[in-house]
């Protein structure tokens, strides 16, 4: 968060946050953390673009754009896209997510790992292929 605040202090915020209105307020949808390293920094207002969003989509949006960040751990990744799998099939969320179904596959299979092996992932004691690996063997 340090890093980002200094960032904006020094060049602005890049990108606006998204906002939408909900009971007379302005609620963040998407940009959570560059609001806050903007208030870190001293900033006294955020450029932001205001959107209407269903409640039902406010969720789904927020995976999407977390998913697109470069620091997500494997097995939280993993557990949102089995949350978009819900709704959508691999190939549309390989698309929303600019990734490839390959990529969509296996992560799906890191989902479906038993905690224990979600552990040994996470703490890099386990690859993400020998993950999927072994959740295709079914063990």
């Amino acid at each position: 968060m340090q890093q980002l605040s200094e960032s904006i202090e020094k060049h602005g915020v890049l990108q606006p946050i998204t906002v939408r209105q909900l009971n007379g307020h302005y609620v963040i949808v998407m940009g959570e953390r560059r609001y806050r390293a903007s208030k870190l920094a001293g900033k006294k207002t955020v450029p932001c673009i205001v959107r209407t969003y269903d409640n039902n989509d406010v969720l789904e949006v927020q995976i999407i754009e977390n998913l697109q960040r470069q620091d997500v751990e494997p097995t939280e990744e993993a557990e949102a896209i089995a949350y978009l799998s819900e709704k959508y099939a691999p190939t549309e969320i390989a698309k929303r997510l600019g990734r490839t179904d390959n990529f969509i596959r296996q992560r799906l299979k890191l989902a479906g790992l038993i905690d224990g092996f979600k552990h040994f992932v996470r703490d890099g004691e386990m690859t993400i292929s020998l993950g999927a690996k072994i959740k295709y063997l079914g063990l």
